[in-house]
């Protein structure tokens, strides 16, 4: 038995839960039911992953939780790795949120598109879980029509040749097989199925997946969500899944929902947004950006009662050396979101990362950045 010091903060009393959170939404007038809110759309969830959820909901009150995606893979600039993490090298303690992608599982590889092979993910994720923090999986799919890469986008209806009576739902079958398999392995010390954030095909707005929203209809979107969904939940028994839907960059509210998969398959909403350099040297672009996604991503959820996040954020390389309080920290504190996690410090190209390595200029600002009362750290969830 895990010591009662090392239970992860989230493993709370269902009943408590509610207290708090009734508390919160009796603030915002809300009219669905506490109980309701607290729970994951999947009706055969496990326990501990409605637990997740409903402290998901009550971190919002106290801050934003910090992420960082491959963060127990560090490297430095010479190319030296080890499995540690990047933020507890800079700052002294770890994410709150670990990301980690699941892409080329379904081709029954060994190794991530990050280079980073499946069983150290495992490991890495029941490590997550002991310090307390919290894990989200992407999933970026290779193309099924007869393609093994994610970015091919030169078969059109590639969903469509995925579902049902269509030539490859057989064989997308098989990739939601192995992708169950990963998730029904990943058990904690006591053998408890551990709740992770899983976030499958995200920016359906950015045209270089093969499920973008140019080869494909709305409705074929939401179908191959849906029947993604379904498969897992009731054909696998996989329940420890907390489904998050993410777009790019989005202009309106009208774009978000487009091709939303609707509230009976989704957990949380979140946006990506990025600072490019190349096409914003002030950063004007990026702020304005971010400023108009997370008001969109908190309408929608205040109107729909699902979390909001930032599911992906940074500027590569970090060259702007007040990135963190400057650009990011003024605008995600006007808004109860409740992570944002910055991309990875690639092991495979080290000259790609989001999160300063020892040394950099901008090792300071982070530092202060992550100092502030209302950015949250593993140790503060």
């Amino acid at each position: 038995m895990m010591s009662h010091s090392k239970i992860p903060t989230y493993r709370i009393k269902q009943g408590c839960s509610l207290v708090l959170l009734s508390l919160c939404l009796a603030c915002n007038g809300s009219s669905v039911s506490d109980e309701a809110i607290m729970k994951v759309s999947d009706e055969w969830a496990t326990a501990s992953t409605n637990h997740l959820y409903a402290s998901l909901w009550e971190l919002t009150k106290k801050g934003i939780m910090l992420g960082h995606q491959d963060d127990l893979m560090f490297h430095n600039v010479s190319g030296e790795s080890s499995n540690d993490s990047n933020i507890k090298l800079i700052c002294g303690d770890y994410p709150a949120v670990f990301g980690w992608d699941l892409g080329s599982i379904e081709t029954n590889s060994a190794f991530n598109g990050d280079s980073i092979d499946f069983e150290s993910i495992k490991q890495n994720i029941r490590k997550a879980h002991q310090l307390g923090g919290i894990v989200t999986l992407s999933w970026q799919v290779s193309n099924p029509a007869k393609s093994n890469q994610t970015s091919d986008c030169t078969r059109y209806s590639a969903i469509e040749s995925v579902l049902p009576k269509h030539p490859n739902h057989a064989l997308y079958l098989t990739y939601l097989d192995r992708l169950a398999d990963f998730f029904s392995d990943l058990k904690d010390e006591n053998g408890m199925a551990i709740p992770v954030i899983f976030r499958p095909f995200h920016s359906a707005n950015d045209l270089k997946y093969w499920w973008n929203t140019e080869q494909n209809t709305p409705e074929q979107y939401k179908q191959l969500w849906a029947m993604t969904v379904d498969y897992l939940r009731t054909n696998k028994k996989v329940n420890q899944l907390i489904y998050a839907y993410s777009a790019f960059n989005v202009k309106n509210l009208d774009e978000f929902l487009r091709y939303y998969p609707g509230n009976d398959y989704v957990d949380i909403v979140g946006s990506e947004v990025y600072f490019s350099l190349e096409n914003d040297p002030d950063g004007d672009i990026f702020k304005h950006d971010l400023e108009r996604n997370l008001l969109v991503i908190t309408t929608f959820s205040r109107n729909n009662h699902k979390i909001p996040s930032i599911t992906e954020i940074g500027l590569e390389g970090i060259k702007v050396f007040n990135f963190f309080s400057e650009y990011v920290y003024p605008i995600v504190t006007k808004y109860p979101v409740s992570y944002m996690l910055f991309w990875k410090n690639a092991r495979n190209n080290h000259s790609q990362y989001f999160i300063p390595i020892p040394g950099h200029p901008a090792c300071d600002d982070f530092v202060s950045f992550v100092n502030r009362p209302n950015i949250l750290t593993c140790r503060e969830i």
